[in-house]
């Protein structure tokens, strides 16, 4: 049966338990909105694990954890008394576990670290990177990459200025190398505007007198933001924890019709260089491409609309929404099997 037929006679009932709310957009609203407009039930909760309770009768239910880092004492009775209601449990995680915040690590190191990702029935995630992670420890891990809900409005871009995207959370490591190329070429080019989005550090790093600060925007604001501006510069530090994550700066970039300069680190898997964007990996290379997209506008134009029919043919949540209403269906008809392999990892939870 197709998922609009299964969704008409017995509509899935996702309750998704969200830990982390705070820029999760991509991760969580919107893809919440998708499922909802293809037919599922689904219901969020805030920093807790609850269910939904008027749901069709013998309609598939599952619920979704995301990013949370249970420990033994709560986690193991807590999934004992929702596999004992009929529920599957699904884990839903976007970044390599061992963030290097120490809040978060503090976290980690108090949970039930790796093993939290075997006590589900299944893990989802945004990358094979990521999939790669979990295998270990769960044989059910599915892969949803970040895709964009809508596209923002084009708004003009003032033609007399240049205006730089610098937006990321947590980047003062990537940011560092480029500080001296980025101040020479704001004193050679007058028309610079940097837009600096939530990094004081690089903001007060900056050397211009027309330099724009936003300490943070809600997702429409920051969308707005990206689509007002010429080039997006999306710089990443190869390590162990960059290597994992997402795409999705380059597809919002992309959808804004912002030209784009990022490193090979994630964006290079992505990225045609020449064609959907430019990849630096050096500073002198950061400086050159920089410089060719401030002179060229003949080259801006043609990267930013490269990249934007990439993003509209391949990359919008409502052409990839069903695979997630498909996957959860498949869970639900082999939730038997699932029981079976998760009393395996976790033979505590088959004790009565």
């Amino acid at each position: 049966m197709s998922v609009s037929g299964q969704a008409a006679c017995r509509p899935i009932n996702i309750s998704f338990c969200s830990f982390q709310s705070n820029f999760m957009d991509v991760r969580v609203t919107q893809p919440n909105t998708a499922l909802r407009m293809i037919g599922a039930n689904v219901r969020v909760c805030h920093n807790a694990v609850g269910t939904i309770q008027d749901i069709v009768p013998d309609a598939p239910k599952i619920v979704v954890v995301q990013r949370m880092l249970p420990n033994v004492e709560n986690w193991l009775p807590a999934i004992k008394a929702l596999v004992k209601r009929g529920w599957l449990i699904v884990s839903e995680i976007d970044d390599y576990p061992l963030v290097p915040i120490k809040s978060i690590r503090d976290a980690w190191d108090a949970s039930m670290q790796w093993q939290g990702y075997a006590a589900c029935h299944a893990v989802q995630t945004s990358t094979e990177t990521l999939r790669q992670v979990f295998l270990p420890y769960n044989d059910e891990v599915m892969v949803f990459p970040n895709q964009l809900f809508q596209l923002p409005p084009a708004v003009a871009k003032p033609e007399e200025d240049i205006r730089l995207f610098l937006g990321a959370l947590n980047r003062q490591d990537s940011w560092a190398p480029l500080i001296e190329q980025l101040n020479k070429l704001i004193h050679k080019y007058p028309q610079i505007v940097p837009l600096v989005i939530h990094d004081e550090y690089l903001f007060k790093a900056l050397k211009s007198d027309r330099k724009l600060f936003q300490k943070k925007l809600v997702y429409a604001d920051y969308s707005k933001a990206m689509a007002g501006s010429h080039i997006a510069l999306l710089p990443l530090t190869d390590t162990e924890f960059t290597r994992h994550k997402s795409d999705i700066k380059f597809v919002e970039a992309a959808g804004a019709r912002a030209a784009v300069i990022a490193s090979p680190a994630v964006y290079g898997q992505v990225i045609k260089h020449g064609e959907t964007g430019l990849v630096a990996d050096t500073p002198e290379e950061w400086e050159k491409h920089l410089e060719t997209l401030i002179c060229n506008k003949g080259l801006r134009n043609r990267l930013a609309w490269g990249a934007f029919n990439y993003v509209v043919k391949e990359r919008m949540l409502h052409n990839h929404i069903h695979k997630r209403v498909d996957w959860y269906y498949d869970l639900w008809a082999r939730r038997d099997e699932l029981n079976k392999a998760l009393y395996e990892r976790i033979p505590e939870l088959a004790e009565a």
